[in-house]
């Protein structure tokens, strides 16, 4: 399944792309528990 796909089905999408232009810990949180790996995780979130 895609990132995309576990924000979809997760349904954190609309959170994951608030999160990403204001708090990038919390969009590295949300892709950790939606077991995305570290190197994926450092390349969505710059």
């Amino acid at each position: 399944m895609t990132v995309n796909e576990r924000l979809y089905h997760s349904g954190l999408m609309d959170e994951f792309d608030l999160a990403l232009k204001n708090n990038k810990d919390k969009a590295k949180l949300i892709l950790e528990l939606l077991k995305v790996d570290k190197l994926s995780i450092d390349k969505i979130v710059k």
